[in-house]
């Protein structure tokens, strides 16, 4: 498969329900708790494993992963403590993009992956950048962190037209994103990906 057709693709967006990250009574968990947060999220993800349906990559989440992305700087927004809630549907469906290869620092990792998706929250639109490691002679990739920043919302088209493969009947009803527009939300605009 070609790399470039990653910049031709769209994500379906994931709608976000935060009212799902509770503790075991059902009580919402205040989400500037990191401890209780990272609690949830091992109950919730630990050992689980998905597949991306843009390329068929199976993802394993682990405690180290989980606990290493909770506990980089940036993690501690609202937003991206919120799209934990379906963290799950986040990976899978996410788009492949690019990846590095393993250097000095990971030796045992073969490729670095990086793909993009879209998530809603209360109708603000974010994209959201996702890091999977895949080691030597492993078919599974393993979960290494989760990026979310404020994208656009897609553009409004009057009277139901049509872009592309969807017709955007209102702002913020959109169920796809253009992958980079998604990627011009971190700052990227001439990246060129490998191939897989």
């Amino acid at each position: 498969m070609n790399a470039y057709e990653a910049s031709c693709k769209n994500a379906e967006v994931v709608a976000i329900d935060p009212s799902k990250i509770v503790n075991n009574d059902g009580s919402p968990i205040d989400l500037s708790n990191t401890g209780a947060v990272r609690k949830w999220l091992l109950g919730a993800y630990r050992n689980k494993e998905v597949e991306v349906i843009d390329d068929g990559q199976i993802v394993r989440f682990t405690r180290l992963g989980l606990q290493d992305d909770l506990k980089r700087p940036n993690r501690k927004g609202e937003a991206h403590r919120q799209a934990y809630a379906e963290l799950g549907d986040v990976v899978k469906k996410s788009i492949f993009y690019s990846y590095e290869r393993g250097d000095a620092r990971h030796q045992n990792v073969d490729r670095h992956k990086t793909y993009y998706g879209a998530i809603s929250i209360g109708g603000q639109f974010y994209g959201t950048r996702i890091k999977i490691d895949v080691r030597y002679g492993d078919a599974v990739g393993h979960y290494k962190d989760l990026t979310v920043r404020k994208i656009k919302s897609p553009p409004r088209n009057e009277r139901g037209a049509r872009e592309g493969d969807h017709t955007f009947p209102q702002e913020g009803d959109a169920t796809l994103i253009p992958v980079p527009a998604i990627v011009q939300g971190f700052g990227y605009t001439n990246k060129i990906p490998h191939s897989r």
